[in-house]
C-alpha cells in the first residue's frame, strides 16, 4: 500500500502480485483507494485482445460463449 500524491486517502496498487485479505477488507470498507497499475492495465487489454480473436476464429470459450452455473446451456 503506498500514500496517494494528494495525502487524503492511502491507496492500493491492484498490480495482480501483492493484494492481500487486508487490502481487500480496507477498500471494501472504504479506508482505502484502488488504483490499477498501467502494467495491469496492459494484461487486461491482451487478454480482451485474445478473447477478441478466439471468438472472431468461432472457439467457444467457457464463461463466454457458454452460460456458467444456472444459466450454463
Amino acid at each position: 500500500m503506498s500514500e496517494s500524491s494528494d495525502n487524503t486517502a492511502p491507496t492500493v496498487v491492484l498490480d495482480g502480485q501483492g493484494l492481500t485479505p487486508a487490502d481487500v477488507v480496507a477498500i471494501a470498507r472504504g479506508r482505502v483507494r484502488a488504483r490499477v497499475s498501467d502494467e495491469a492495465h496492459s494484461r487486461n487489454a491482451a487478454a480482451e485482445r485474445l478473447v477478441l480473436e478466439l471468438l472472431e476464429r468461432g472457439d467457444l470459450l467457457y464463461g463466454v460463449t457458454t452460460g456458467v452455473g444456472a444459466l450454463r446451456t
